[in-house]
């Protein structure tokens, strides 16, 4: 929950209530009614077995992450671990560290802003 909430107040930031705060609940909705819906609004209800199972361990995607698998591991570990305790073997990426991830990668357009327009400390 706290991921689709970052990512529909990035998205949607210009969404503001009465009191011209974000008006979390419709940047949320609409985030789900534009995005999310158009991919699994035909399914009453998401399995993730069925999709771990038809599209994520299929012979297909394991080549491709066999063959990406160092680029991966990098991302992971550059985006990850700044939240840990000092000491920590195992570096987590935490949401806040995947949401940074998502934004430095370009992956969201904000409605309206071209990729053209991208921050330099997105690029």
């Amino acid at each position: 929950m706290e991921l689709l909430v970052h990512i529909s107040k990035e998205r949607y930031q210009s969404m503001t209530n009465e009191q011209k705060n974000p008006d979390v609940e419709r940047q949320v909705t609409t985030l789900i009614k534009e995005n999310l819906k158009p991919i699994f609004g035909n399914v009453k209800r998401f399995n993730p077995e069925v999709f771990r199972k038809e599209l994520l361990w299929c012979k297909e995607c394991d080549d491709v992450f066999k063959k990406n698998m160092k680029i991966v591991k990098d991302i992971y570990a550059a985006h990850s671990g700044r939240y840990n305790d000092p000491g920590d073997k195992k570096k987590f990426m935490r949401a806040q560290e995947f949401f940074s991830l998502i934004e430095d990668l370009n992956v969201i357009e904000k409605p309206g802003v071209s990729s053209e327009e991208v921050s330099e400390r997105q690029a």
